[in-house]
C-alpha cells in the first residue's frame, strides 16, 4: 500500500475483502491507510465503505484503460 500511495497510485489492497466483512477489507486495510495519510475516519464506520468504493473505483479505472490499448 505505501508502494501504491507513494507512486499516487490506487491501493490495490482494496481487492482484497472479506464475505463475511460484506465485501469490506479487514480493518488493517484502513489503519494502514490511516498511517499513509489517505484515511482518517473509523474503520468500521460508514467512510470506511465510502473511502472503499472509491479506491476500488480508482483501482478498476486505471486497470480498464491499460487494457483499453
Amino acid at each position: 500500500m505505501a508502494e501504491d500511495a507513494e507512486a499516487g497510485d490506487p491501493l490495490l489492497a482494496a481487492l482484497c475483502v472479506g464475505r463475511l466483512r460484506h465485501n469490506m477489507p479487514a480493518p488493517g486495510f484502513f489503519m494502514v491507510a490511516e498511517a499513509l495519510g489517505l484515511f482518517m475516519s473509523d474503520p468500521e464506520g460508514p467512510e470506511a465503505r465510502d473511502f472503499h468504493e472509491r479506491e476500488l473505483a480508482r483501482v478498476f479505472g486505471k486497470y480498464r484503460r491499460s487494457n483499453d490499448g
